[in-house]
């Protein structure tokens, strides 16, 4: 009986795991990633059947996904099963494939998606944790009715913590500790300067979201920023129009081709890299600390 209550503890908390991975899988990042449509279903001949298995799925391009029918009439069929599904994506086609770009993620966008994926995970460790406490509840009410020595039940419950913590491991997220924008100042009290700042803790990597997808949506915030500018903003504009292209597309390359530019704009863009990687603090007391150490 034991036995079957800790194999059942240890099904309930794979399938969390499981379920987790699925709907992190689903979360849209600045990367293809094709297990984002694992649960996309499409109507195949009347029957309900799931996006990959009537079509290949690849990623030729770091931010384009193609798909494959295995019948060219599948084609607008699969575009209307992306479209409503409410994605964000905007699906087109070769006559061929099915086309996916991934357009890079927004700052703002970014930590949206750093609460949803911390909120998914942060379900996942309560439901882990509730599969523990009804694990330890059944040992005890079979330790009672059966008269087994308080010795092995207290064993099998560290049997079910171990378990617990193992499964909840496998949740990889990791976050870190910066200073918020433009929330730096100096106050004075009592004649001192008391310096202040607003200190955020952000997700910078997750199962979802690499690190190198964290710095590479602050660059393209920097990108915004040096050339959303009043001063040569109407200038630019006027340019890229004249050379037949929208803005938008326009900043995308300069953030994506920064170090084919002069050197003085690939040395801003690897000075503000190696900047957003050093202003990350393990905790809030590191950064606290920063702070009063570096009160200018």
């Amino acid at each position: 009986m034991i036995d079957d209550i800790l194999a059942d503890v240890k099904h309930r908390m794979d399938q969390t795991v499981i379920h987790c991975q699925g709907e992190l899988n689903k979360v849209r990042t600045g990367r293809a990633n094709p297990e984002m449509f694992n649960s996309l279903t499409v109507d195949y001949y009347g029957s309900i059947t799931p996006l990959n298995q009537v079509s290949t799925i690849s990623v030729p391009e770091p931010r384009l996904i193609t798909l494959t029918p295995y019948e060219k009439t599948l084609i607008p069929v699969i575009e209307k099963a992306i479209m409503d599904s409410n994605m964000g994506f905007t699906p087109g086609n070769n006559g061929n494939s099915v086309l996916i770009p991934i357009p890079p993620l927004s700052e703002e966008r970014r930590q949206e998606l750093n609460k949803f994926t911390h909120h998914l995970v942060e379900e996942a460790r309560i439901a882990v944790r509730n599969v523990r406490r009804d694990g330890i509840h059944h040992l005890q009410d079979f330790g009672k009715e059966d008269h087994v020595s308080e010795d092995i039940i207290k064993d099998n419950e560290g049997h079910i913590q171990k378990l617990t913590d193992d499964h909840i491991n496998k949740f990889h997220i990791k976050t870190r500790y910066r200073a918020g924008h433009r929330s730096f100042g100096n106050y004075e009290f009592n004649g001192k300067k008391l310096p202040s700042v607003e200190i955020e803790e952000v997700c910078v990597e997750n199962e979802s979201l690499p690190f190198e997808d964290y710095v590479e949506c602050r660059r393209y915030s920097l990108t915004i920023t040096v050339f959303y500018s009043d001063k040569i903003m109407y200038e630019v504009t006027q340019f890229v129009k004249n050379m037949g292209y929208q803005v938008s597309q326009w900043l995308h390359y300069v953030h994506e081709y920064y170090d084919r530019f002069p050197k003085k704009l690939a040395a801003i863009y690897d000075q503000f890299t190696s900047e957003t990687i050093h202003e990350l603090a393990e905790s809030k007391e590191d950064f606290e600390h920063w702070v009063k150490d570096n009160p200018d």
